[in-house]
């Protein structure tokens, strides 16, 4: 029970491999019809409520149109990924471009863990921006950038991408419904496990669509100070933006100090 508490050159061959998650290039979502709002980049650009592992094979950037060989990538960039009509890659394509995260300090949590440790450890996710088909060859393709969250590496995964929907009243506030103190979630991650999070920012919970949890979900923030007598204490509000079977991402809403890994959150009942 609770207490109230991130010219030519040589040929190279590139090693590469896939994520379970990871959707296959045909099929690929059209472009949106329109520009996205600044929520809607906001969540596109924070991190999915998804774990991943490596497999066989997966679209990947391998370079650059550069004259000079680099690993670093930013926009504008036309960027060279190692698939193309052989994989059903088509001209004006949207892709995600991601990557895990590999600190290892997430491991103690056991959302994070997974049933089947032969097939490695599941990872979060970072979204490095989206990209969109330019150019094609049967086994090659070229892409543009079409919005940058952060830097492109070498290596860094294609996902099919989808504008998020999300409704504007994801990011006000909202007290009302009664506290369900009955399955209590918990605070996981920021981007790149960060640890703290304030207003307007992201972090990854501890419930996802196995548990019932849906998007504009609302959930208060509390915090068990471990002072004997003392309940929990009140540290905000959060909204779910986007869920995945075992997480969801919020948005914090409301806090009157950081947000932390370990909080916990209390979804409040429609």
């Amino acid at each position: 029970m609770l207490r109230s508490h991130r010219s030519h050159t040589p040929r190279v061959v590139v090693m590469t491999f896939v994520l379970t998650l990871v959707v296959s290039a045909a099929g690929s979502a059209p472009a949106p019809e329109g520009p996205l709002t600044a929520l809607q980049l906001a969540v596109a650009c924070a991190p999915p409520p998804v774990l991943v592992r490596p497999s066989a094979t997966a679209l990947r950037i391998v370079g650059s149109e550069d004259a000079v060989a680099r690993s670093l990538f930013g926009n504008p960039e036309r960027l060279v990924v190692n698939g193309g009509t052989e994989q059903g890659m088509e001209m004006g394509q949207q892709f995600f471009v991601r990557r895990p995260v590999r600190t290892g300090s997430s491991a103690g949590y056991p959302v994070m863990q997974s049933p089947d440790k032969s097939k490695g450890p599941a990872l979060l996710v970072r979204t490095s921006g989206w990209v969109r088909v330019v150019g094609l060859h049967e086994t090659t393709a070229i892409v543009s950038v079409d919005h940058l969250c952060g830097e492109i590496l070498k290596d860094d995964y294609l996902e099919r991408f989808e504008a998020p929907i999300v409704a504007e009243q994801a990011a006000s506030v909202d007290t009302s419904g009664e506290l369900d103190f009955t399955s209590p979630a918990r605070v996981l991650f920021g981007e790149e496990e960060r640890r703290s999070a304030g207003i307007g920012d992201f972090m990854l919970i501890d419930r996802g669509t196995d548990e019932g949890v849906v998007p504009g979900a609302r959930f208060a923030i509390y915090r068990d100070l471990h002072v004997s007598g003392v309940p929990l204490t009140p540290i905000g509000e959060a909204t779910v933006v986007s869920t995945g079977p075992r997480m969801a991402l919020v948005r914090i809403n409301q806090a009157r100090d950081a947000v932390y890994s370990g909080d916990y959150v209390v979804q409040r009942k429609p």
